[in-house]
């Protein structure tokens, strides 16, 4: 919902959740071997309702990183 020339529509961002089952997330920093994770809908719902994300819905990596370690393993998958 964010990018060159656009603001944040919260309303936007809460409809496209609505439609998706999850995000693939990688850590494109760790290159070659870069560790990927899903992430279910309902944790970014939950992280976003707890205001653990930015007011535009998103953060750093390494705050993202804190987010997804800190995660029960049944609710992320890695793969590297």
């Amino acid at each position: 919902m964010t990018g060159s020339g656009r603001k944040f529509k919260e309303a936007g961002f809460l409809q496209k959740l609505n439609s998706i089952q999850g995000y693939i997330l990688g850590d494109i920093q760790e290159f070659p071997v870069v560790p990927i994770w899903f992430v279910s809908v309902d944790t970014v719902q939950k992280w976003y309702k707890e205001k653990l994300l930015g007011k535009t819905a998103t953060s750093a990596r390494k705050k993202i990183r804190k987010l997804i370690a800190a995660l029960p393993e049944n609710l992320t998958s890695v793969v590297a």
